[in-house]
């Protein structure tokens, strides 16, 4: 009898914990919106490499430059990486920012700063291939 109502506990709990961290981003994102202006945006960048070896390097690196460096931004939600299945030396990079205006606060002067910073680790040739904004739209159409 105690298995089960440990595990209820359980469920409860991480229901709990789920919904408090759903709040949280929920009003975050209210916050940071509040100007009519404002909107949630994707960021979109697709990089190639001359060698899809150095695809590894490029991530190990940008998870230690990069990726703090965003992550200080009161506007970032979230970052995903994929490779193209058709190119398989590439990477696509979506960054998800609740606050568009929030996130072009950072200058261009301090990206240049850390992209200095990223080719003194990262030695390799690579371009951007693409980059693009974009305004994340809310629609109820799921149903």
């Amino acid at each position: 009898m105690k298995i089960p109502r440990i595990l209820l506990g359980i469920v409860l709990l991480s229901f709990v914990i789920f919904s408090f961290i759903n709040v949280t981003k929920s009003s975050e994102r209210s916050f940071l919106n509040k100007k009519e202006k404002d909107f949630r945006a994707i960021e979109f960048n697709v990089y190639e490499f001359q060698n899809e070896e150095h695809l590894e390097e490029f991530l190990h690196y940008d998870s230690i430059v990069w990726t703090p460096f965003i992550m200080k931004n009161r506007a970032f939600f979230s970052k995903r990486i994929a490779q193209p299945v058709e190119y398989p030396n590439r990477l696509a990079m979506f960054i998800e920012w609740n606050s568009y205006e929030v996130w072009k606060e950072t200058t261009d002067e301090m990206n240049a700063q850390q992209e200095k910073i990223f080719e003194e680790y990262f030695k390799h040739d690579y371009k951007t291939i693409q980059s693009e904004n974009y305004k994340l739209l809310e629609f109820d159409n799921y149903k």
